[in-house]
Order: structure tokens, then C-alpha cells, then sequence
């Protein structure tokens, strides 16, 4: 207590000195703490079901018909995933679904699921209210049922427990409320999901050709992932012999965590490693300036030591002198830590998966707790480590100036560290922002800008077939040319950013054999479009032309012509859709529809008169502001279809924004942490080198005083700064390869190795240094020999 009593009273004595460490340490921690927050919600908390670690996404694996490894499921899948009992305790199909609810205001666009009868159960949920749905609800024909969320019930029935039992109209059909969901459910598909209702999927019968349902499933008892995935290959070799449609496919089981999560691991990954290095940047700095400091404080130190004080002791006050500002900081940077995550969580917060999940919990304040001790330790241990053997003789001459080389060497040591690591951050910081401005210029085969959409869904209780749902289209794109200031008006099935609804199908070609050379039947991905959406979304015609309005042809893209068509031309001939003929008549540049590091797929423009589906996305291009246009296509579509909601209107130019809006974020945070570094590397070379001249005034007065020229001293001070900056250079360089080949797969359009950005982070790295070093030694140039030598 007597020592802490002293360390307050010398903390309290330097104000300046103490704020300026507080300061440092409160944003190092509180950005740590805040990415950390990021990092323990999204992938270190478990999902909030029970036993959530096995919960699994189950998906056929399609890689030996030359496809993706996590296709989608069809009916008959689900069916035969169900029986797997030695492997499955439940499995449930979800797929999206976007209804219409018509109260007592205009229609609105609501989120949704659509699910088979054991998904609750399936997730470990009991409901907040009512209960789940029943087998009976999901079959055929059986009355609509809805369980809502637990804030929908909240917000629209004020939290009312008479809800269960009422009807809700949803897409012209009337449901049954039957349970309100508790507060930790969420969509497994449509993770913003409010209601939830039985697919009711034909299952006495299913089919394999369907591919549209996503497959959710929990791990019998005792059976363990590894276990399970292991047993794959031969249930699938089984389910091939009962079924030929399924050859050339096996099952890939997926943790429910690692699929949710989706592609954010990496970037998160990258975030923490660059938040540590940067906080490491703040410790060595914080170490430096206790170095100096305890320099300074040498005779004190000694004086202590002569009347008796042991080398524990003189430890020991140093390590509470560094624990006391370091658990300070860490109180500051959790409030810090707070207003960071509010700004992340604004910027991030409608693309990061499990959003909700992150917050302040007792987690990542121990953490903070934890990070705020080691670092206190840390930039404490070199001041301790040079007051344990303190020089009895020394600083007690009277007017004694000294130097202590092992300070002298710790600083110079932590400067070359600081360089290296800056230039790590440097060189990550730059490839990202390289890669992220490629992405921005990157040809992606249409234009988004001038383009507003929204889509509109065509519930089945009204449109029950495809006369009912072309009619309705038909009437759509005659009335769609009078929307006002719109230069060109159309609608598709999916939009070029919407990958997650991409659809594929079978098809063939007249003229050729059924299968292809290798056995596969010929699949494609494919959008049901007007005739106008080539020119409206301005893809552009490589060859032939677009479809004629209601004319049975098609339109495919180049990619789809080398595959399907070797050493062919493919214009003029015709591919077999459900056993009708349609008449290629163009083929379109590549488009990359799933972002700009992903090629070209092969893909098919079906009229929608061929393929007619429910919903679809209304686009049309204006000369002026897109967004503009929203409010007329409101009116378009309520003059269509009073019921109808214009649903997730938006412009095609902010949705591609959207698209990018993780890869932005990491490199405005890494250009700000880089920043940071470099700043923290000017602090630490100016601050040992001006120590260092300090300490050699008296050398540098006597060289003036024998003639020695101004710009001759100022050479010497800045060749010492220069020195460390080149050990600091040679040591990040390899660093800085080590760290470029992790971060490849966040890259685009530029080498993790790329020489320029290395150059260019190296040659900064080496003009802060040398400022840095400037700065002091113009100071030393300018000492009067006199005042030097009576110093």
C-alpha cells in the first residue's frame, strides 16, 4: 500500500506525462476491445440454440459433376435425409419467403421462412408462446399456420398474449397464429426473418429436379461431426443405387456456425491481427516513454537502493507504476471500446452476420481485463528490467550526467520493432485498399448506375397457375414504359447482386444426345426476364440480338456458349425447356453477378412467357437520380395490384455498394490502423533519438566548439534514427510476406507480393524515420557550445 501510495503521488506530479499514456492506452484498448467484440459474437459465441455445436447444414456435394460443393437440397433429399437416423436426429428444409401483409394500411413487405414442421425443434427452441407447428399443418393443402418473432409480437401486438388464435393475412391467404418465437430466434436463411410458416412439401412423392431448399439438421446423440461426415460417401453410394437421378453426387456436411458465418471469418481474423499489432505499436511506445523516464530517474532509483531497498522492491514499484496506468487505460477504453463498437455496428451492422449477437458481455470485458494486465506488464517489464540494476555510484556524483546503455539499447530495440511492425500494417493496409479500389473499377458486364428496382412477389393464393402469373406479367410490362422520366423499364428474376436467389436447371439441346461426352446432364443457371432487361441493366450484346417480345427465344451469355457449344456457333440453334423449343438468338458479354472475384458462370435468358415464376425485380433506367424513380414504381405497381407491395426498393448502384461493403469497411479500418502505426513509429523514432542527443550535448558542444559545421552534427543525429529504420525495414519486409500470403484470398486484381506496394510502404516507413530523426537533431545543431559545456 505504501508503494501505491507513492505511485499515485508520482503519477499525480506528472500530469502531462500520465494523461498522454491514459490518452494512448484508451483508444489501443478500446479499439482492441471493440474488434474483439466483433470477433467474440460473430465467431467465437456459440449459436444461441441448444447444444448449437451440432447443428449442421447438410448439401449435396456436386464436385464430380463439375459443380459447387454445397448445392442446395431438393424434396426427394430432404426425404431421404431424413431417414438417416443413425446420423440425424431431426432434419428440417427451410427456404426464403417474402409475403405481403395486408392489415389496415397499405400492403407491406414482410421477412420470412418458410420451413418443414421440425425446424423449431430441430434448432433446440421451446416458444415464448403457443407452440410449435404440428406434422398435420405440413402437408398439402393444410391450413395456413405462422409463428412469429418475438419482436414482431413486440412491435405489432404490443406484446398482447391473446395473439395466439388470430389470423394474420399473408400473400391474399389468411394464417393462423400458432406461436410467438423467443427473443434468440432468428432465420437460419433469412437471418432479419420475422415469421415463420410449414413449407408443406410433397414428401409421399418428392423429386430430385427441384433444387431450392436449404437443409438444416442436428446430430444424433453420441455421433460426432467428424464421425458423421465420414459416413457421407456411403449413404450416398446407397441413395445413388435406389435413385439414378442423384449419380455423381455425394453429401457435404457443413457446422450450422461456419455456414452462418459465412465468408466474414477472414476479414474478422485480419481485423484482430492488425487491432494487436497496433496495440503493440501503443506498448512499445508506453515502454519507451518509461524508459526515458526511468532514465531520468536513475538517482532516485539508486539513492533507493543504497539505504537498503532490494531489487525486488525497485521491481516491483516499477511493475505498480505500469499496472496503474495500464488498468486505468483499460477502464477508459471500455468506454472508448463502446462508442467504437456503436460507430462499427453502424457501418457494419446490416451485413455482419449475427449482429445482434455482439455486444459488451462478460466476455470481452475479461478480456479487456486480461489485455489491459499483460499489457501493463509488458511496457513495464523494460523499466523494471533497468531499475533492478540500478548503478550505485553514478547518479549520486554530484552534477553527474550519465547514460545507461542497456536503456539506450532497450529503446533502440523497440524502435526497430515498431518500424517492422508499422510496416506490416503499412503493406496489409495497402494491398486491401488496392484490392478494394480494383473491385470498385472492375468491369462486372452491366451498368448499375441510373437504375432503380424493386421487387414484387405474386402470392399463389391469387396467381394459382402460369396463365394467372404471365397475364400478370404481361400486363406489368405494357404499363411499365409509362413510368415517368424512365428511359428504359424491364424486370428479371434475379437480379445481377441477388446471387443468393440464383436458380439452376436441366436443359437440353436439339440436335445433340441427352447426356453429355462424360455422362452429366447439361445444367445451367438461368433468369426468367422481359425483353427489355438487356438494355435496361446495359448488358451488352457480344452477338446476334436481344428477345423479341413474346417470342419463344433465348439469349445466352459467352460463357455458356464455350461450354455448351465447342468450336460451334451457338446463334440460331435451340435448347429443349421442359420439352419446348427456344430459339438462341443472341449472346451477351459475361457478367460477374456474385461480385468481382468471382468468373463468369454459365447462364440462360429465358423469356418469362417460357419459365414464368412469382416474384421478380421491376428495373428502370433513368438519365436523372434513380432513387427518383421508387415512388412512381410504388404507384405503377398499386395501380397493378392494390394488394401487391413494392418490396426492398432501392437502386441497383447502392446495391452493388452493398455488395462491397465488407471489403470497404476492412480497408478503411486497416488505412486507419496504418495510419495509427505510422504516427506511432514518428512518436517512437523522434522520442529515442531526442533522448539520445539529449543525452549527448555535451559531445555535441564540444564538436561545435572545434569546428565542427551545423549540417555535420545534424548527419550524425539523423544517422543513428536512419540506422534503426533500416533494421526496422529489413526485419518487416519479411514480415510483411509472411503476412501478405495470409491475407491472398481477401485480395483482387493485385499480388501479395506486389513490389510497388511494398516499395511504396517501405519508402514512407523511411521519410517518417528520417523526420523523425530531423527534428532532434536540427535541435542538437543549434546548441550553443558555451551552454553545452557549462552543462
Amino acid at each position: 500500500m505504501s508503494d501505491l501510495r507513492f505511485v499515485f503521488r508520482v503519477l499525480t506530479r506528472a500530469p502531462g506525462f500520465t494523461i498522454t499514456v491514459l490518452l494512448a492506452l484508451a483508444v489501443g484498448i478500446g479499439a482492441t476491445t471493440a474488434i474483439f467484440s466483433l470477433v467474440n459474437g460473430v465467431l467465437l459465441r456459440p449459436l444461441p440454440y441448444a447444444a448449437s455445436d451440432r447443428l449442421v447444414m447438410v448439401w449435396q456435394d456436386y464436385t464430380a459433376r463439375g459443380g459447387p460443393i454445397d448445392e442446395w437440397g431438393s424434396p426427394g433429399n430432404v426425404r431421404d435425409w431424413r431417414n438417416q437416423h443413425e446420423v440425424f436426429s431431426s432434419v428440417s428444409a427451410i427456404s426464403g419467403w417474402n409475403p405481403a401483409w395486408s392489415s389496415d394500411g397499405p400492403p407491406e413487405a414482410l421477412r420470412g421462412e418458410q420451413v418443414t414442421h421440425e425446424y423449431f425443434t430441430t434448432l433446440g427452441l421451446e416458444p415464448a408462446l403457443g407452440r410449435w407447428f404440428e406434422p398435420r399443418e405440413d402437408i398439402p393443402g393444410a391450413p395456413r399456420a405462422v409463428v412469429i418473432s418475438h419482436a414482431f409480437w413486440q412491435a405489432r401486438f404490443g406484446g398482447d398474449g391473446g395473439v395466439i388464435g388470430q389470423s394474420l393475412r399473408l400473400g391474399d391467404e389468411p394464417h393462423e397464429i400458432v406461436g410467438v418465437a423467443p427473443p434468440a430466434a432468428r432465420g437460419a436463411v433469412v437471418e432479419d426473418a420475422v415469421l415463420w410458416r410449414p413449407i408443406r412439401l410433397n414428401l409421399a412423392t418428392p423429386t430430385y429436379g427441384s433444387i431450392f431448399l436449404r437443409v438444416l439438421a442436428r446430430l444424433a446423440p453420441g455421433v460426432t461431426f467428424e464421425a458423421a461426415q465420414s459416413r457421407m460417401p456411403g449413404i450416398a453410394s446407397a441413395l445413388q443405387a435406389q435413385s439414378p437421378e442423384l449419380r455423381q453426387a455425394t453429401i457435404y456436411l457443413q457446422r450450422a456456425q461456419e455456414w452462418i458465418v459465412g465468408d466474414a471469418r477472414l476479414p474478422l481474423i485480419v481485423l484482430m491481427a492488425a487491432v494487436l499489432t497496433l496495440l503493440a505499436l501503443t506498448i512499445a511506445n508506453i515502454a519507451n516513454l518509461l524508459l526515458a523516464r526511468a532514465s531520468a530517474r536513475e538517482r532516485e532509483l539508486s539513492i533507493r537502493a543504497a539505504i537498503g531497498a532490494s531489487r525486488g522492491r525497485l521491481v516491483r514499484l516499477m511493475i505498480l507504476e505500469s499496472l496503474a496506468l495500464s488498468l486505468a487505460g483499460g477502464a477508459l477504453g471500455v468506454v472508448a471500446a463502446s462508442w467504437i463498437l456503436n460507430g462499427l455496428m453502424a457501418l457494419a451492422g446490416d451485413f455482419l452476420p449475427r449482429a445482434a449477437d455482439v455486444h459488451l458481455d462478460g466476455r470481452v470485458l475479461a478480456f479487456t481485463a486480461a489485455i489491459a494486465t499483460v499489457t501493463g506488464v509488458l511496457f513495464g517489464l523494460a523499466p523494471a528490467a533497468q531499475a533492478s540494476r540500478p548503478d550505485l555510484q553514478a547518479p549520486l556524483r554530484d552534477g553527474a550526467r550519465t547514460t545507461s546503455r542497456r536503456g539506450h539499447a532497450a529503446r533502440s530495440v523497440l524502435v526497430v520493432a515498431q518500424i517492422a511492425l508499422a510496416l506490416v500494417m503499412l503493406v496489409s493496409a495497402g494491398l486491401i485498399v488496392r484490392s478494394f479500389a480494383g473491385m470498385r473499377q472492375a468491369d462486372l458486364g452491366y451498368e448499375g448506375r441510373g437504375v432503380a428496382t424493386g421487387t414484387i412477389s405474386l402470392p399463389a393464393a391469387r396467381y394459382r397457375g402460369q396463365p394467372e402469373i404471365v397475364a400478370k406479367l404481361k400486363q406489368l410490362e405494357e404499363r411499365l414504359p409509362s413510368l415517368p422520366g424512365a428511359t428504359h423499364v424491364g424486370f428479371t428474376s434475379v437480379l445481377p447482386v441477388a446471387p443468393g436467389g440464383d436458380s439452376d436447371m436441366g436443359f437440353g439441346i436439339v440436335g445433340k444426345p441427352d447426356l453429355q461426352e462424360d455422362g452429366r446432364s447439361r445444367v445451367s443457371w438461368y433468369r426468367s426476364v422481359s425483353a427489355s432487361y438487356f438494355q435496361t441493366v446495359g448488358m451488352r450484346m457480344a452477338r446476334g440480338r436481344g428477345i423479341a417480345p413474346g417470342a419463344a427465344e433465348a439469349v445466352i451469355n459467352e460463357s455458356f456458349g464455350r461450354r455448351f457449344f465447342p468450336g460451334e456457333d451457338p446463334l440460331g440453334r435451340q435448347l429443349m425447356i421442359d420439352d419446348a423449343p427456344l430459339n438462341v438468338v443472341g449472346i451477351v458479354a459475361d457478367a460477374r453477378t456474385r461480385g468481382p472475384r468471382t468468373a463468369a458462370r454459365n447462364e440462360m435468358f429465358l423469356p418469362y412467357e417460357a419459365m414464368p415464376q412469382r416474384t421478380y425485380a421491376i428495373v428502370a433506367r433513368t438519365e436523372g437520380d434513380a432513387a427518383s424513380l421508387i415512388p412512381s414504381m410504388r404507384a405503377l405497381v398499386a395501380a397493378l395490384d392494390p394488394t401487391l407491395p413494392l418490396a426492398g426498393p432501392a437502386t441497383l448502384e447502392s446495391l452493388q455498394a452493398d455488395v462491397l461493403a465488407q471489403p470497404r469497411l476492412l480497408a478503411v479500418l486497416l488505412a486507419a490502423f496504418a495510419g495509427a502505426a505510422l504516427l506511432l513509429a514518428l512518436l517512437g523514432v523522434y522520442a529515442v533519438i531526442a533522448f539520445a542527443a539529449g543525452e549527448r550535448t555535451t559531445e555535441m558542444g564540444v564538436r561545435l566548439a572545434l569546428g565542427a559545421a551545423p549540417r555535420q552534427v545534424v548527419g550524425l543525429v539523423l544517422r543513428d534514427g536512419l540506422k534503426l529504420a533500416a533494421v526496422g525495414l529489413v526485419l518487416g519486409t519479411a514480415a510483411s510476406f509472411a503476412a501478405s500470403a495470409k491475407i491472398g484470398a481477401l485480395l483482387y486484381g493485385v499480388s501479395p507480393y506486389d513490389p510497388m506496394t511494398l516499395g511504396v510502404a517501405a519508402a514512407t516507413i523511411a521519410v517518417t524515420a528520417a523526420f523523425g530523426s530531423w527534428i532532434p537533431a536540427r535541435r542538437a545543431a543549434k546548441i550553443a557550445p558555451t551552454e553545452a559545456l557549462r552543462s
